[in-house]
């Protein structure tokens, strides 16, 4: 026994992982358009009546040793830049940031992907926001989190991969979109148009008490399904293609619904789930 214990011990301090955690928040001036990008973490918005953007924001970091991680505690901060009329709010100190700092055409690639990446720690940040309620918001975020916002009457484009995406009391979602995950939106009136996909999960969308409007639902293995009793299923979708000397209609899979007397378009799409479109 007097043997094995300090081989345990030395096994035991050479596998471990510094790591830290800690609290930051900072103050910036708003545009009409907040650009958010985040990678590990959640994204949660909450509107206010307030003239200025509060970004609150929790750091997990993780490192092979102290001195990487003292080094990551240093430069992993979320750093802001104006762009035209966009305000960007990016992690900076990790691999890909550079890109937000000398470019504003990263803002229109929407990617963190860079080559050559070597970051030897890991990080999560979690991220809470406080913004005017009529907020132009593009969010995104990867992995370990959800995005959420509440009570915002601007425009919205929301991005997951690993995670779900939630709205309340919303006017004016363009784009949901996740991989592995629910979509939930509750409207205060009838969006015009939209565009909402989820690859494996569930899309849910709840609108006001006696609205009217149309959908197209695409799924591979999932249904649509609605409370109201006013529907009707529309002719297949045709695209038509002038081809040489002839014309070819091509039949799309969508399913086109009308609710009551139709109006905007919500374009849905799953691959393993349904769409839910309820009447509040």
């Amino acid at each position: 026994m007097k043997n094995i214990l300090p081989l345990l011990l030395m096994l035991l301090a050479t596998s471990a992982h510094a790591q830290f955690t800690d609290d930051k928040q900072l103050n910036i001036p708003t545009e009409k358009v907040l650009y958010l990008p985040n990678i590990n973490g959640s994204i949660t918005v909450i509107a206010e009546n307030r003239s200025d953007i509060m970004v609150s924001y929790q750091r997990e970091l993780n490192a092979p040793d102290t001195e990487i991680l003292e080094r990551a505690k240093s430069t992993v901060v979320l750093q802001t830049k104006s762009v035209n009329d966009t305000v960007l709010v990016y992690i900076d100190g990790i691999c890909g940031s550079e890109k937000w700092k000398n470019t504003t055409a990263a803002i229109n690639k929407r990617s963190w992907y860079t080559e050559d990446c070597n970051d030897k720690f890991r990080f999560k940040l979690d991220m809470e926001l406080r913004v005017p309620a009529n907020q132009d918001l593009h969010l995104s975020t990867v992995n370990n989190g959800d995005i959420s916002v509440s009570g915002v009457s601007g425009m919205m484009s929301l991005h997951n991969v690993n995670g779900s995406i939630r709205v309340d009391d919303a006017a004016n979602v363009i784009k949901a979109r996740t991989i592995n995950g629910d979509v939930d939106i509750a409207f205060l009136k009838t969006p015009q148009s939209g565009s909402y996909y989820t690859l494996n999960g569930d899309i849910n969308m709840n609108l006001p008490k006696g609205f009217s409007t149309r959908a197209t639902f695409k799924s591979f293995n999932g249904d649509i399904y609605t409370n109201v009793p006013d529907v009707r299923q529309e002719p297949m979708i045709t695209k038509k293609e002038e081809k040489g000397k002839g014309t070819s209609f091509r039949a799309e899979l969508n399913t086109m619904i009308t609710i009551r007397e139709g109006g905007g378009l919500l374009d849905i799409e799953t691959f393993n789930g349904n769409a839910y479109i309820r009447e509040n």
